[in-house]
């Protein structure tokens, strides 16, 4: 009758020991599985012992060590000490001691005619060298293997080698990852030149159907058995030549770099593997292409035969800079691509280099980069990349300064406009665009470009506003404060669309009106300095001097840099109230410090502040300096501020009045 021992070790035989639960193996069980393996043979008390404290009663070093005590090492030679003992490193080891031990039977040709190890060594080389899954893939494990019947030849493997996974078809992840570092010998790889050879010509062949196939970037980059062929084909290359993986990657970088940047990254990580190997001129060239990842990067993003373990060092992602845009190869027009059409690799090396020069604050000639891009490309996911760091690059420009000012700029227009071309599905871009159009003085523009963001997204409250500041920009107050109405219908909470809608009832004149819509906008966020200042001025303008004031004051505590425009009205009120010292106080404080709607509104108030102080002639100078910043959203001057400051009589004021009203002294 069979002992449990004996039992288990049967019951687990086409299992595989690496494919049990988490358990060790005690010295009985060990005993009782060398003993039970073909040929089996005696062991005494103290060389079970031996086994079990090298192998720590793992199933897979039990295993390992099997195989070298079968091919006739002893047990002392097998179990020899590994430093630090951690399990992956036993395996590590273990696999290294049967390379070596098979490598060395071979060449003493040791194995008997007809005997179905005398090839193992290959066959488990070239299974440690496979870019895929190959349980999916019996091609690639024929062309491994030059074999027509792959899956007879894995079963036989299987049968004698526990690493080896019948389940999975691949070899255990610690004996995989060995045999590769082991691979990069010189002579190893020289051996294996044969194996990698007919795995290129299998994935450059599958390349060359799907490119025709498939010959649009778009449609390459959509299917997952093409960027696999594409990455084994880079793979095998940088195994048979360091140099023909490097100008394969030198040839696709770019473009995945652009329109997929996780691809890009696996690309690196796989020329990383071999990181040691490279001459000094070619790790120049790698380091022009990419970069070591930190240590905590997540590699998420990488297929599973490259993210790092933990006796692996750092791999590599995707950073190509100007010198390796420079090293990217030029090519005629009957040149086939690997990877799109020839147009795209133009597009690409341009938007590469864009994100570079953005990078040395050279936005302009990156928006000339991302123009050039935008017409040499057809592809989706490259006009993509281009909108999207467009976007980015307009976003910085046409938003407001550092003092709170919404300025125009010739790069944040030139940049929207690309956005726009680019995402014409997408409502920021076509957002951005009427932004930057408005603060160009092209309302009409604008609003055209507004009416589009709100189409692709009309239940977005934020797009509203911004169409509702343009038609007010144009005088059409009624329909701006219909957008602003629509914006705090769609959200209620929404504290900025309560603050247009303010500033457009008070364009009409229902004070009352908009002298709530501010305080619900403050009741929503009273941090905001611009809601207690709208509603400061309403409060003068309607003679409510004390109030307005008090809102002021609470705009400047907010952020003193930005209340020029609280300090303006706060001085006029000071001034009509003949509190001439106290006023000059408040005007002191206003250079430099206005948030005005545009560039010459902020100006005007900065020039009455001037002439509050007494520096008429620098006032009129400012004002007049300013001029071509005027547009036709600046025509509602604040009539009111002119008429607090007119009694009494602020000298010079009339001055400023008619450089307003004529454009000149």
């Amino acid at each position: 009758m069979d002992s449990p021992v004996a039992r288990f070790v049967r019951e687990i035989g086409d299992e595989h020991l690496m494919q049990m639960s988490p358990a060790r193996f005690d010295d009985a069980m060990i005993r009782t599985y060398l003993e039970s393996r073909p040929g089996g043979r005696s062991f005494t008390a103290e060389q079970i012992d031996l086994i079990a404290r090298f192998t720590r009663g793992l199933p897979l070093a039990v295993s390992f060590t099997a195989t070298l005590l079968d091919g006739g090492q002893p047990v002392e030679e097998a179990c020899r000490d590994i430093d630090d003992g951690h399990p992956s490193t036993v395996i590590s080891q273990l696999a290294r001691r049967y390379l070596v031990h098979a490598e060395t039977r071979e060449v003493q040709d040791a194995y008997p005619p007809g005997d179905p190890r005398r090839n193992d060594v290959t066959k488990i080389l070239a299974l440690a060298l496979a870019y895929g899954n190959v349980r999916d893939d019996p091609d690639l494990l024929a062309a491994l293997w030059d074999t027509s019947d792959p899956l007879a030849t894995f079963q036989d493997l299987a049968r004698r080698h526990d690493f080896v996974l019948p389940g999975s078809r691949r070899l255990h992840d610690d004996v995989r990852d060995t045999l590769r570092t082991d691979l990069l010998d010189p002579y190893r790889r020289l051996r294996a030149r044969p194996v990698n050879e007919r795995a290129l010509n299998l994935f450059t062949t599958r390349l060359a159907d799907m490119g025709g196939r498939w010959p649009g970037l778009d449609d390459q980059l959509g299917h997952a058995e093409f960027t696999t062929a594409l990455l084994g084909a880079l793979w095998h290359a940088t195994w048979i030549s360091n140099q023909d993986g490097l100008d394969l990657l030198t040839a696709i970088l770019p473009i995945l770099a652009a329109a997929a940047p996780r691809t890009a990254d696996a690309a690196a990580a796989i020329v990383g593997q071999f990181t040691g190997t490279y001459t000094p001129d070619q790790e120049r060239h790698l380091d022009q292409l990419t970069q070591r990842r930190p240590s905590l990067f997540d590699f998420d993003d990488l297929p599973d035969d490259f993210r790092p373990r933990r006796r692996r060092t750092a791999t590599r992602r995707a950073r190509i800079t100007m010198d390796g845009l420079a090293a990217h190869p030029t090519s005629s027009a009957e040149d086939e691509p690997p990877l799109g059409q020839q147009g795209d690799h133009r597009a690409a090396i341009h938007i590469l280099r864009a994100r570079l020069q953005v990078t040395d604050h050279h936005d302009a000639a990156a928006v000339a980069s991302l123009q050039t891009a935008a017409a040499d490309t057809t592809s989706i996911l490259l006009r993509q990349a281009i909108g999207t760091q467009a976007l980015d690059i307009a976003d910085r420009f046409i938003w407001p300064d550092s003092r709170g000012m919404a300025v125009h700029s010739e790069i944040g227009l030139a940049a929207a406009k690309i956005a726009a071309g680019m995402l014409p599905n997408h409502a920021m871009a076509w957002r951005s665009y009427g932004s930057a159009l408005r603060k160009a003085g092209r309302l009409e523009e604008a609003l055209a470009a507004h009416d589009q963001a709100v189409t692709l997204e009309p239940d977005n409250a934020d797009l509203h506003v911004s169409r509702g500041i343009t038609l007010q920009d144009l005088g059409r107050v009624e329909d701006a404060l219909a957008a602003h109405d629509k914006a705090v219908e769609l959200n209620p909470k929404y504290s900025y669309g309560y603050t247009n809608r303010g500033s457009a009832l008070q364009a009409l004149g229902r004070f009352e009106d908009a002298l709530a819509a501010y305080d619900h906008a403050i009741a929503l966020n009273s941090n905001v300095p611009v809601r207690h200042i709208n509603k400061g001025v309403l409060l003068a303008m309607t003679g409510h001097f004390d109030r307005a004031l008090a809102e002021f004051d609470t705009a400047e505590r907010l952020d003193p840099s930005r209340s020029g425009e609280a300090r303006a009205w706060a001085g006029a009120i000071l001034w009509h109230r003949r509190d001439a010292a106290a006023a000059r106080d408040c005007f002191a404080r206003v250079r430099g410090h206005v948030k005005g709607p545009t560039p010459f509104q902020a100006a005007e108030l900065e020039a009455i502040a001037l002439c509050g102080l007494g520096q008429l002639d620098s006032a009129e100078q400012y004002l007049l300096s300013r001029m071509p910043q005027r547009h036709i959203g600046d025509r509602a001057d604040p009539t009111k501020i002119y008429d607090l400051l007119a009694d009494p009589p602020l000298p010079g004021l009339d001055r400023l009045r008619a450089i307003i009203d004529n454009g000149s002294t």
